[in-house]
C-alpha cells in the first residue's frame, strides 16, 4: 500500500467511522478511546464529571515532531489554525507551494491542512523569506503547532 493509500484509508476511517467510535463511548460508558493505524491514532476522551457529556477529539500524533527553535525578533511564526494532516503541496505527489529560502508574501500560501478531507491554506502572516518547516510532510498537526518560520522583509521589521 502506499502513503496515497494509506492516507485516504485514514481519512476515510476517519470520515466513516468517527460516528460509530462515538455511539460506542456514549453507549458503553467508556471515558477514553483511542484507535491507531499505524504512526496515525485517534483518542476521543469524555468529561462525565461536568454533568452534560461534551467529547472531545484529540488527533495523538505517534511522534513528537522537533521543536521549531525559539524565533529572533525579525522572525514569525506559521502555526497550524487547525488540526489536520501537514501537507507542503495541494497535491499528493504535487511540488511544494514553498521551500526553505523562498520568499513569501503577505498572505500568500505556504503549505496546507486537510482536515476532514477539505485542504485548507496556511498563509504567510507577513512578507519575508521562508528559513524552515518544522513539520514533515503527512504529518498530524495540532491547532497553534508551530509549522514555519518567515524572516521578515527589513520593511516589516522596521514598521
Amino acid at each position: 500500500m502506499t502513503s496515497t493509500d494509506d492516507r485516504e484509508e485514514w481519512q476515510r476511517m476517519v470520515g466513516e467511522d468517527l460516528k460509530e467510535l462515538l455511539d460506542l463511548v456514549e453507549e458503553t460508558g467508556l471515558e477514553e478511546l483511542e484507535v491507531a493505524d499505524g504512526e496515525r491514532a485517534i483518542k476521543i476522551r469524555v468529561d462525565r464529571s461536568a454533568g452534560t457529556e461534551p467529547v472531545e477529539i484529540d488527533p495523538a500524533p505517534a511522534e513528537t515532531p522537533d521543536p521549531i527553535p525559539e524565533p529572533e525578533p525579525s522572525t514569525v511564526v506559521v502555526t497550524a489554525d487547525r488540526v489536520g494532516t501537514f501537507y507542503r503541496s495541494a497535491e499528493t505527489e504535487g511540488a511544494p507551494v514553498k521551500a526553505e529560502g523562498d520568499l513569501a508574501e503577505a498572505g500568500e500560501a505556504v503549505a496546507f491542512i486537510d482536515s476532514l478531507n477539505i485542504l485548507h491554506e496556511l498563509t504567510a502572516p507577513s512578507g519575508g523569506r521562508i528559513v524552515s518547516f518544522g513539520v514533515e510532510d503527512g504529518i498530524d498537526v495540532e491547532y497553534g503547532q508551530e509549522v514555519a518560520v518567515i524572516e521578515l522583509e527589513q520593511a516589516e521589521v522596521e514598521a
